[in-house]
Parts: C-alpha cells; sequence; structure tokens
C-alpha cells in the first residue's frame, strides 16, 4: 500500500485531503474527504473506509462522485 500511495503522492506533489466528517466504528474508520491540489486541477470528494489492524491502515477503499 505504501508503495502505491508514494506513487501518487509524487503525480501530485501538492495534493491536500481535508477530512470534513468522520465516523468510527470499532476497527472502521470512515472519513469524508475534500481533495484539494491535483495537478489537475480538479479537487474531488472522496469517502475513504479504512480498516485497522493491529494499530495500522490493513485495507482501504475510497469512493468517488
Amino acid at each position: 500500500m505504501r508503495e502505491r500511495y508514494t506513487t501518487a503522492w509524487k503525480q501530485n506533489p501538492n495534493q491536500k485531503a481535508e477530512i470534513t466528517q468522520r465516523i468510527i466504528n470499532g476497527n472502521t474508520v470512515v472519513d469524508k474527504e475534500h481533495v484539494t491540489g491535483r495537478t489537475n486541477g480538479i479537487d474531488v470528494n472522496v469517502i475513504a473506509i479504512y480498516k485497522i489492524s493491529n494499530g495500522k491502515i490493513g485495507k482501504v477503499y475510497f469512493i468517488r462522485d
């Protein structure tokens, strides 16, 4: 997972994600994020679902507008 996101951030070095809402239920975290600074200039809203395992993100799923 780290390799995939390292590459994504190299392609979009000014990208930032602001968490606008968060729900935590056990080992699942659901964030609504507003992402800016992408190289294509298009801001996006994303739902990110994180599954936590041993205190770290084990899996992540994204739903985009």
